[in-house]
């Protein structure tokens, strides 16, 4: 099978991202469309180069054709600002 046939098919986008200030042991996230994108779906996550102390990025399909891209703080005391950032994000459908 080729990468477009069945369940080979791999869909992929590339988003700037600019997320909010965010609160110690709290998450900020935002939706990104991809066409194609199921519940269910795993999501690989290319994260910017240089990633801000404390912060953790994760994503997940939230809905048909949108995957929700996060920023978690992990600090118990500080709040951060997320740089706008270039994701990569791919998905293999179910």
């Amino acid at each position: 099978m080729t990468a477009t046939e069945g369940r080979y098919r791999r869909l992929s986008t590339v988003a700037n991202l600019t997320f909010p200030s965010v609160e110690p042991q709290t998450f900020s996230g935002l939706e990104v469309h991809l066409a194609g994108a199921a519940l269910g779906d795993a999501v690989d996550l290319t994260e910017p180069y240089q990633r801000p102390a404390g912060i953790t990025f994760f994503a997940y399909v939230s809905a048909d054709d949108t995957v929700r891209v996060c920023a978690k703080n992990m600090t118990g005391d500080m709040t951060i600002t997320v740089p706008n950032s270039q994701f990569g994000i791919a998905i293999n459908p179910l």
